[in-house]
C-alpha cells in the first residue's frame, strides 16, 4: 500500500485541491486554521488530524455535510453528533476555548460519494470544561 500524502497546516486558511485527495491533512497552528474542501466528487478523501490544540474550521462551501462524528471531553465522557445534510456545511471546532473540539487527538476523515455531499466520520477531542456540543453548523 502506498503512503499518503501529508500536508502540514500552519497558515491561517487553506484551500485543498482535487490533485490531493487521499491526504492527510495535519492541523498545526493553534491560532486557528480554516480549511475550504473542494468541490465534493465522488471518490474524494480527506483525513484531517489535530496536532496543535486549536479553533479550526473545515468548510465545505455550498456542499453539505452528513455523518456522525464522537466527540469525547478529554477523554473523560462522550456524545455523538450527527450532521443534517439539509443544511450543515462546515465543522467547526473552538480548541481549548469551547467545547466544541479540536485538541490534540481529534481525527476527521470526509469522504464523498455522492457529488455535492460529503460523509464526516471520526472522533473530536473537547475540554472538560463544559459538556461537548456538536461542530457541526451552516
Amino acid at each position: 500500500m502506498a503512503r499518503k500524502r501529508v500536508i502540514d497546516v500552519t497558515t491561517a486558511t487553506r484551500t485543498l485541491s482535487r490533485n490531493e485527495n487521499g491526504s492527510i491533512v495535519v492541523l498545526n497552528r493553534g491560532a486557528g486554521i480554516t480549511v475550504t474542501l473542494p468541490s465534493a466528487g465522488r471518490g474524494l478523501e480527506f483525513q484531517f488530524v489535530v496536532k496543535a490544540n486549536g479553533a479550526y474550521t473545515i468548510d465545505a462551501g455550498t456542499d453539505k455535510i452528513r455523518g456522525a462524528l464522537l466527540q469525547s471531553e478529554n477523554n473523560v465522557a462522550s456524545r455523538s453528533f450527527t450532521a443534517n445534510p439539509a443544511s450543515h456545511v462546515k465543522i467547526v471546532m473552538g480548541g481549548a476555548t469551547t467545547n466544541t473540539g479540536g485538541l490534540v487527538g481529534t481525527n476527521i476523515t470526509l469522504t464523498c460519494d455522492t457529488d455535492g455531499i460529503w460523509t464526516a466520520s471520526g472522533s473530536s477531542v473537547a475540554t472538560t470544561a463544559a459538556t461537548a456540543t456538536t461542530p457541526f453548523t451552516t
